[in-house]
């Protein structure tokens, strides 16, 4: 069914962007971390000088050590091609093997609900979708399914699209890491690689107990009569849970990171302190 790729068509495309923005955007980072570079070293020689009013051996001691740390800083902004996409990766694919699902996508998460709706109108036939009391309760249901599939694939879209956005325009935020005053917004970044990394993670561990659940709702609606519509209520309250399952869970799982990391990169900074 080619419209449901649609949405896989918007993941590609955003995927294939990455490395546009990155090829852009890196440079930028290079230079911004340059000049807060020079600024942070300029800064530790004044203050060390003016401020402590230490003496020449002092002042180059502490300039060293800045050298030292914006070394190590400057060295995760040029292997952050490399190690981004494996911590991001690293989530996708332990979520992706702890949920028993291989190759999932939007449009695959989509379609699982349009062939629930398709089963039931198939299974359906003889109650008669055009009774006034079955076939409205049958139509509403097909769009409940569809629209709560549409929705949990919709918010796969939403993560790996983040995903897509950090791997490849968020590295301009590295660039900030030059300097103790603007190291915040680099601290930042790196929280959001990970809780974008448990998003992932956690949504594929709900999507893989979702495809076992349309497998049991299939056969739940193919017991569904007349005289007994009973299951099909049960499918639809489950498929409009869920969907906000899908919504929540990954959130609150990616805020057990805390506001912030353990250590900030401010705190390498130890001048001043």
């Amino acid at each position: 069914m080619p419209v449901l790729g649609i949405l896989d068509g918007i993941a590609q495309t955003f995927a294939r962007a990455t490395h546009t923005w990155f090829t852009t955007l890196f440079p930028i980072a290079q230079n911004l971390f340059f000049a807060l570079m020079v600024i942070q070293i300029a800064w530790v020689g004044i203050w060390s000088t003016l401020g402590r009013h230490e003496g020449g051996e002092q002042v180059l001691v502490h300039i060293l050590r800045q050298v030292f740390v914006l070394s190590i800083l400057y060295t995760v902004l040029v292997f952050s091609p490399i190690w981004v996409p494996t911590v991001i990766g690293s989530f996708e694919q332990a979520g992706a093997a702890a949920g028993g699902i291989d190759g999932i996508n939007p449009s695959s998460v989509f379609s699982g609900g349009f062939l629930l709706a398709l089963g039931l109108l198939d299974g359906l036939n003889n109650w008669g979708l055009l009774n006034p009391i079955t076939g409205p309760m049958i139509l509403f249901t097909c769009l409940t399914l569809i629209l709560c599939y549409a929705w949990m694939a919709g918010m796969l879209l939403v993560y790996l699209v983040e995903s897509y956005i950090v791997l490849g325009g968020g590295v301009v935020l590295l660039g900030f890491g030059g300097s103790r005053f603007t190291a915040g917004l680099a601290d930042g970044y790196l929280v959001y690689v990970f809780r974008v990394g448990v998003k992932l993670f956690v949504a594929y561990l709900i999507l893989g107990i979702a495809g076992s659940l349309a497998a049991q709702w299939a056969g739940m609606l193919n017991a569904v009569a007349l005289d007994n519509p009973g299951p099909l209520f049960e499918v639809l309250g489950g498929a409009v849970v869920l969907a906000l399952v899908t919504t929540k869970v990954p959130m609150f799982a990616s805020q057990m990171l805390g506001a912030g990391p353990g250590f900030s990169l401010r705190s390498l900074f130890v001048e001043g302190q």
